[in-house]
């Protein structure tokens, strides 16, 4: 895939991940303050700026962790005819976005 590796990063939910990238992630937030992420975009392994505006959400979480909110959705991408799973994370106290890669066992 097109996630730099970051080696054993532990993020605040105490699980273990081996890719993590930061990403820009347009975003609609309902009435309720529910979060749903539309499109993202990032860099690919050349440094182009790749934009996924075709996402499904299969599931999503809502966790607090020493004060911050953090949202994952479980997502399906179509990136390049394609279908794959990904975990895109939220921290709302940071407004950042990450695509996140659970470690493989």
């Amino acid at each position: 895939m097109f996630v730099h590796p970051v080696e054993g990063e532990i993020i605040p939910d105490g699980v273990k991940y081996y890719k993590r990238k930061e990403i820009g992630c347009l975003s609609w937030a309902s009435r309720e303050g529910d979060i749903i992420p539309i499109k993202i975009k990032m860099e690919d392994e050349e440094g182009e700026v790749q934009t996924f505006d075709k996402i499904r959400v299969c599931r999503k979480d809502k966790k607090r962790c020493i004060g911050t909110t953090i949202r994952e959705f479980e997502c399906e991408l179509i990136i390049n005819g394609l279908k794959v799973v990904v975990l895109l994370v939220n921290y709302s106290t940071e407004q950042k976005w990450y695509l996140v890669e659970k470690e493989k066992k």
